[in-house]
């Protein structure tokens, strides 16, 4: 073997050498904070994500259930709580009189048996409906939570109440910065400091901009900021 070859193999193994030693995880500071399980939507009904979009139904979607909670209920955020989680997710539903529920979808056929955008209803019409009414695991032959979700739907004040010292990620589903304008003004009549508690914001980059102005100190994200 000529001695040119030697030197660069020598050379390029000592190399390799001083990487990965300068590499080692050993060397790295000791990583701040830890990680933190957040509950989307509590605990909900698990099914197919595949083909999903925005405004898919996902409700007659569900695999047959293994567990008798609902989305954004307050058994659901309880369940969350048993099973360790350290945050919960909720979504942010304005409704037409002011106030705010928890419902995922703009419409209410796909879940319960009202019709309609869901901000076009009040808060009592959300209330008499059936919040299981909808789900499916066998394209409709059964509707295993029919008439179990009767008054589910709850108030941002539920939650509020159900959860005092777990921080909740507010999702919110619009484009309107004045939901979060309404979102403050309730936190505060539910006597809730979002700050304190460690809440958080998440949705579209108007309405995120406008939690901040809101919270300047609370954790804020849209969706191309988590990416």
């Amino acid at each position: 073997m000529k001695p040119w070859v030697r030197r660069t193999g020598a050379g390029l193994a000592v190399a390799f050498l001083g990487l990965t030693l300068v590499n080692a995880s050993w060397l790295a500071p000791d990583p701040k904070g830890g990680p933190k399980l957040i509950a989307h939507r509590g605990v909900y009904q698990l099914y197919d994500h595949a083909g999903v979009e925005r405004d898919t139904c996902t409700a007659t979607l569900i695999e047959p259930p293994a567990h008798p909670f609902l989305e954004n209920t307050l058994p659901s955020m309880a369940e969350a709580l048993q099973s360790t989680a350290q945050m919960v997710e909720v979504d942010i539903a304005p409704t037409a009189d002011g106030e705010i529920a928890l419902f995922r979808d703009w419409s209410l056929e796909c879940r319960t048996n009202g019709t309609g955008p869901v901000r076009e209803a009040t808060l009592a019409e959300l209330k008499s409906l059936d919040a299981g009414y909808g789900y499916t695991a066998d394209g409709g032959s059964t509707f295993p939570f029919r008439g179990k979700g009767v008054g589910a739907i709850p108030t941002l004040a539920e939650a509020a109440r159900a959860l005092p010292t777990t921080p909740m990620v507010y999702n919110f589903k619009s484009k309107n910065p004045a939901e979060a304008e309404l979102l403050a003004r309730k936190l505060r009549e539910a006597g809730r400091d979002p700050v304190a508690v460690g809440d958080a914001f998440y949705g579209h980059p108007a309405v995120v901009a406008r939690a901040r102005e809101l919270f300047p100190d609370s954790w804020a994200f849209s969706a191309d900021e988590a990416r």
